[in-house]
Order: C-alpha cells, then structure tokens, then sequence
C-alpha cells in the first residue's frame, strides 16, 4: 500500500479489522493509537510486538491481549512482564 494509507487512520482501522496482519505495516503514529491497537490486539493478540513501546506498557493492552492468547506477554514491556499481577493470570 502507498504510505498515505499507512496513515490515514479509518481506512487502516478497516484493514486491521479485516486482516490483523495488518497492523504491523502501519505508520509509527498509528501504532499509538489505543483504538487501532485494541482492535487488532482483539483479533489478534501477538500484534502486540508492533505496538508502541509506550503501549506495550500499558496494563489494560497486555491484560487485554494475554487474557486473549498469553504468550503474547512476550511481547509487554520488561516492567509489565514483570509485574505478579499480570504473570499470574
């Protein structure tokens, strides 16, 4: 896809919806949007290796995608993979 559709957030939002891939391809913005990475952390979990560092640090995401598929806790910040609370579940 030209880079212009990286971008442009609706038309990556009905990518990611139909092909979870997807996401991986998007611009760094994007990957820092909470609405996009919900919807393909939802499809599919281990899409949160492409996420923002600031999102893979962010509790309700990982929680969000392990409760999901857990191995995707791989791919959480160091801090969270770290954290009892959510190894343990």
């Amino acid at each position: 896809l030209p880079k212009i559709y990286l971008q442009d957030k609706e038309m990556m939002i009905l990518a990611v919806e139909k092909t979870p891939h997807a996401f991986q391809y998007i611009s760094e913005e994007l990957r820092n949007d909470r609405e996009i990475v919900m919807i393909a952390i939802n499809k599919l979990p281990t899409q949160l290796e492409y996420v923002s560092k600031e999102l893979q640090n962010d509790r309700e995401i990982v929680m969000c995608a392990i409760s999901i598929m857990p191995i995707a806790l791989q791919y959480a910040s160091n801090e969270l993979r770290n954290d009892l609370e959510i190894v343990e579940r």
